[in-house]
């Protein structure tokens, strides 16, 4: 998976016109975030009426089933790309634009934005099971509203670039509003022993951080046009070593 990962962006991004970029980025980050989120639910309800090893049967047939698919049906999506985005590219060249101060920075706060989002992930079996005592189905369906609120932190990017603010902007924006967010979130936290208060600060910091992510995705893929594959990869590595 952390091979293909760079792939879609390095396609998407040399294959489709620059207005439909923000669109093709949410819809890979939504696509990732809504298969975290409805695969609890399925894994709880297998988990409860067969047994905890029938997830993993099942999984080794859809991934074979998806190989053989990939292997005998699958077509060259783009044959004659330009030469000047084509493997010709220096590497070393690419890491030093990569490697410049203001492209760090951003690849950073990527990572600092994401790492909240994966604690979140991480942390709501373990509180709404332990802390509120909830049973793992409800729990898997929490995480399924999860996933919703952050397809709606995304439609609601794609409203605000309706009004043709530059990128940039709008990850300032973003970002701006994932700092109130989490001011509100702590404010909440001294009502922690209440289930609403937690769902909240969820839903809140779930609302923002997917959609900021998709926005500073963009800003940096931008100036790193002739080399987004490997871009693409070395922003992988900061989003998940985070």
């Amino acid at each position: 998976m952390g091979i293909f990962c760079s792939a879609p962006v390095w396609l998407f991004w040399h294959t489709r016109p620059q207005q439909d970029r923000l669109l093709i980025i949410a819809a890979v980050q939504v696509i990732a975030v809504l298969g975290q989120s409805i695969a609890p639910v399925f894994g709880a309800i297998f988990s409860a009426l067969f047994d905890w090893r029938f997830t993993f049967f099942l999984l080794s047939f859809i991934w074979g089933s998806l190989a053989f698919y990939c292997w005998r049906y699958m077509l060259e999506s783009c044959p004659n790309l330009p030469e000047q985005v084509g493997p010709s590219q220096d590497t070393l060249k690419g890491l030093r634009k990569i490697l410049a101060p203001g492209i760090i920075c951003l690849l950073l706060t990527n990572g600092c934005v994401n790492a909240p989002f994966s604690i979140f992930n991480s942390n709501i079996p373990y509180v709404a099971e332990v802390s509120y005592g909830l049973t793992p189905v409800i729990t898997s369906i929490l995480l399924l509203s999860w996933g919703f609120v952050d397809t709606l932190g995304v439609v609601f990017l794609r409203w605000l670039s309706t009004f043709n603010l530059p990128v940039l902007q709008v990850a300032r924006i973003f970002m701006g509003m994932v700092a109130i967010a989490g001011i509100i979130s702590m404010v909440l936290g001294i009502y922690a022993e209440y289930l609403w208060a937690y769902l909240v600060a969820c839903s809140l910091q779930s609302f923002l951080l997917v959609a900021a992510l998709v926005a500073l995705s963009i800003v940096y893929n931008q100036p790193l046009e002739d080399c987004a594959g490997l871009a693409s990869s070395v922003e992988i590595l900061f989003k998940h070593g985070a």
